[in-house]
């Protein structure tokens, strides 16, 4: 029997090259799979990033529309205090200017003049500075003729603001004395009055429901999650209005698109979120 005649090895470098081919369409695969995922999150940040600043831009514009109906309040709270820089005026006098103004402050509870009673009282009592003529005469605020709002502290720290700086003052988060019994958030802004001699004789006042005061702000809707606290801080104990209207058990909505924003104004602080 002839001897068996051995058939020679193919060389290592055939052996790997085939091997490599054999893991070729895998690689491919691979490749293909991660080039997707790249695109993919490149395509994905590109929208993040102009969804969030189109949010930026809206919420930015919201914090403006705000300040801007603040402002608005106080150059109407001016145009009262220099109509009546003077004590010697009646009710009808007071109503017949709220009718002549109230268009240009829609959505406001009542417009009131407060007089300040200048005389000695003890540490511990409040001010005196009755409220001597309000409007309208309706929705319980009538209620309000003759009550001390300095015995509110929240009130009576925006008053005596008002009296030292003689500027716009604006209360922190307060229950309106005609609210008493639903505890309505609320915030009133003040202003100082001085007669010709610069004496001080009393203050005007507006008050505003907080939640009427944001809807008028915001229009008819808002594709907005809003939460606005009173302060510095965001704590659900001291936020005034939400919209929509906060989940169960009252914790603040969360959104992948968030923002904060302070706003400024009167002396008292308000936070956006």
């Amino acid at each position: 029997m002839p001897p068996s005649i051995p058939t020679p090895n193919a060389p290592a470098s055939a052996q790997s090259e085939a091997s490599a081919l054999r893991w070729l369409p895998q690689l491919l695969a691979l490749v293909g799979v991660v080039v997707t995922a790249l695109v993919w999150r490149s395509s994905t940040l590109e929208v993040d990033l102009r969804l969030q600043a189109d949010f930026d831009q809206r919420s930015a514009a919201l914090v403006q529309r705000v300040t801007e109906q603040l402002v608005y309040q106080e150059q109407s709270l001016r145009a009262l205090a220099a109509a009546f820089q003077t004590w010697d005026i009646g009710a009808r006098d007071f109503e017949s200017y709220f009718e002549a103004t109230r268009p240009y402050v829609s959505g406001v509870p009542f417009v009131a003049m407060a007089r300040l009673i200048d005389r000695p009282v003890p540490p511990e009592s409040a001010p005196e500075t009755p409220i001597v003529l309000t409007q309208p005469l309706n929705g319980g605020n009538e209620k309000t003729i003759g009550f001390n709002p300095s015995s509110i502290p929240g009130m009576q720290k925006a008053i005596a603001r008002a009296r030292s700086t003689r500027k716009i003052s604006m209360s922190p988060r307060v229950t309106l004395h005609q609210d008493l019994l639903n505890g309505t958030p609320s915030f009133v802004l003040y202003l100082s009055t001085q007669r010709d001699n610069d004496v001080h004789t009393g203050w005007v006042a507006m008050s505003f429901r907080t939640q009427a005061f944001m809807e008028a702000v915001l229009g008819q809707r808002s594709d907005l999650h809003i939460d606005l606290y009173d302060g510095p801080e965001l704590n659900d104990a001291h936020r005034t209005y939400a919209f929509p209207a906060p989940t169960v058990g009252g914790q603040s909505r969360a959104s992948q698109y968030s923002a904060v924003a302070r706003i400024d104004f009167g002396g008292q602080t308000w936070t956006l979120h």
